[in-house]
Order: C-alpha cells, then sequence, then structure tokens
C-alpha cells in the first residue's frame, strides 16, 4: 500500500479512456492497460510497411495481448514483435506523424525507453533494438492485486463517475 504522504492519486483507467480527473490536492496517475486497434481494413495497407520492415505488427479487431499484465501508469499497448514483447506508449492521443514516448515491454516483463520520436518507426529503417534502454518509468504487475500491494488504486466508482457508455448525470 502506498504511503499516507503520496502525492498521488491512483486511478484505474479502464473504460475511462477520454475522461480528465481532478482530485483536490493530488496528482492523478492513471493506472491500467488499454489496447490499441487499428481498423481491419488498413491490416495489409501499404502504409504499414515501414512498421513490418521494424518488425512491429498492430493489432486489429478484437487482437490484443496474449499475457496478462497491469501497469502504474497507464499504459497503451500499440503493438508487437516476433519476440512477443510489446509496443506500449503512456500516451493517450497517438499518431506517428506526431511523436510520443515509445517503450518495448519484453517477454520477461521489462520496460524498455525506445525513443521520444516515434516518428522513427515511419522510415522503415529505424534499428529500434540497439536502442533498448531499461527504465523503472513504468511498473509492470502480474494483475492489479498485486499493484495494490504497493500503490493504493481507486476505481471511478469511488469517485461518482459515470460508467463507460452511460451518461454524465451532471450534463
Amino acid at each position: 500500500m502506498a504511503p499516507a504522504q503520496d502525492p498521488n492519486y491512483y486511478l484505474d483507467r479502464t473504460g475511462m479512456e477520454g475522461f480528465g480527473v481532478i482530485v483536490g490536492g493530488k496528482s492523478v496517475v492513471f493506472t491500467g492497460v488499454s489496447v490499441h486497434q487499428e481498423p481491419e481494413r488498413y491490416r495489409a495497407h501499404e502504409v504499414l510497411t515501414p512498421f513490418w520492415k521494424e518488425d512491429f505488427h498492430f493489432f486489429f479487431g478484437q487482437e490484443g495481448p496474449q499475457q496478462n499484465f497491469y501497469a502504474v501508469p497507464a499504459i497503451l499497448v500499440l503493438g508487437y514483435d516476433s519476440a512477443g514483447g510489446y509496443f506500449i506508449t503512456t500516451e493517450t492521443d497517438v499518431s506517428f506523424e506526431k511523436n510520443f514516448p515509445l517503450f518495448y515491454l519484453s517477454t520477461e516483463q521489462k520496460v524498455y525507453f525506445l525513443t521520444e520520436e516515434s516518428s522513427r518507426f515511419l522510415t522503415g529503417e529505424y534499428r529500434w533494438r540497439e536502442s533498448l534502454q531499461p527504465t523503472d518509468a513504468i511498473r509492470i504487475f502480474p494483475s492489479r492485486e498485486k499493484a495494490e500491494e504497493e500503490f493504493q488504486i481507486h476505481d471511478r466508482r469511488e469517485l461518482d463517475l459515470p460508467a463507460e457508455g452511460e451518461e454524465d448525470p451532471e450534463s
């Protein structure tokens, strides 16, 4: 459990994509895992060729990671490589034309920083495996329950936020 003086308020992001939250006197740190899925119509599109050259494969339709894990802070899983690792980011609005921080999560659940310049993947010539740098910026746990042994994680029910698909009673 996080110490009482922790300046952060840890909030599970599950079902809250697109929400902003302010908790008086605390910095909100979203936790959990979301998966980015490309529309099926892009599965064989040539725009993905530079990514395929980098062994970067996106998820389509209902595809997603084959292993369960939980992250602090929250991550968005963008894709995978042939070794079974995942390309992840802490950002929620991603476009490879605009740069964002990109990380790699290995099959051993170790996190490596890749680049702040995600657009490098658009070249098809970025040798990303050569630039892996271990980082502790993201903590990976086998479950939310394990993460709660170190962090006091809250969910939207505690803040009276509407469930996904519900209308906000104040709007």
